[in-house]
């Protein structure tokens, strides 16, 4: 399985998705996930959930007659909404913790991803390296894995935001020198322009790359045997290699 080198804000809202036609008598999959973090997960202007999470578990719901409806919130928010039985999964790109499993079931891992810097391209000569870093302001998202390297750090000022889209723009404008978060959001990122003035740093050598998988409540047994069985069968068929191609630009 390769790495990915290749956008959350809050919202009050719930939405259904239709996965496909003749759904009357599917099964209701409540999955807390963001709004903002691409490649995984996000939605446009239309509202329609769009990414990698998204178009693996369109295909999951058609093996296993689900109906996917998505509660929206911020990162922090998931793992608390799938341990008080709000939400039957949780989706983003949960790095598999030993932390984390204290709390919640994972899935089988469906990607391996690492972290990278976005780096103001005015500062390109002074920050070569993740320690070059301290001292400076870092924008990071709150609850993950960059938040808690970021801290190790001692001396830089860490800017936590609730969700991905306010830490893009705090270093839009300016506020951080530096950005942290998962190589495949600040890749995509930058190809898409939503990271102004920015270079890429990846950290593959301090922080090793991390499997993800889906978050489940410890009890939710059998829907995490249906999931790792609908994504065997994905990855079996070429299914999963097409939409990895599709997502991170990149055969599998």
């Amino acid at each position: 399985m390769k790495r990915c080198w290749s956008y959350v804000l809050t919202v009050a809202a719930c939405l259904t998705v239709q996965l496909c036609p003749g759904m009357a008598g599917a099964t209701a999959l409540v999955v807390a996930t963001e709004q903002y973090f691409p490649p995984y997960v996000f939605q446009d202007e239309d509202g329609t959930m769009r990414g990698f999470n998204v178009d693996l578990l369109a295909e999951m719901s058609r093996i296993n007659d689900w109906q996917v409806v998505y509660e929206l919130m911020d990162f922090g928010d998931i793992i608390p909404a799938v341990r008080e039985g709000r939400a039957q999964m949780g989706m983003s790109a949960f790095g598999m913790t030993l932390e984390r499993r204290e709390l919640i079931a994972f899935s089988e891992p469906y990607l391996t991803t690492g972290l990278a810097l976005a780096i103001n391209e005015v500062y390109a000569d002074s920050i070569s390296s993740f320690e070059d870093a301290n001292g400076r302001a870092i924008c990071v998202e709150k609850g993950t894995t960059s938040e808690v390297l970021s801290r190790r750090l001692g001396k830089a000022k860490v800017l936590s935001f609730d969700d991905t889209e306010s830490a893009l723009r705090a270093f839009n404008a300016g506020e951080c020198p530096v950005l942290l978060n998962d190589d495949c959001l600040i890749g995509y990122a930058l190809k898409q322009g939503l990271l102004e003035e920015a270079l890429e740093l990846p950290l593959h050598d301090i922080a090793k790359p991390q499997q993800i998988g889906m978050v489940f409540a410890h009890e939710s047994t059998e829907l995490v045997d249906k999931f790792n069985a609908a994504l065997s069968q994905l990855r079996g068929n070429g299914v999963y290699a097409e939409l990895y191609a599709r997502w991170f630009g990149q055969a599998q």
